[in-house]
């Protein structure tokens, strides 16, 4: 299963997967590195569970 397969299978968090960083503070996205494959999404959990 990929990331974004896992993301919108999950109901909490469905729906909230982002290109890249785009999910990540600004503030944070220097704490994130990948290498290889890249970077499938991204998903801001404290906003996608502040409605739970």
């Amino acid at each position: 299963m990929t990331f974004p397969e896992a993301v919108n299978s999950a109901p909490s968090i469905q729906g909230h997967l982002k290109e890249g960083l785009q999910a990540i503070r600004k503030r944070d996205r220097h704490r994130v590195s990948c290498v290889g494959l890249g970077l499938s999404g991204s998903v801001d959990i404290d906003a996608a569970l502040r409605g739970v």
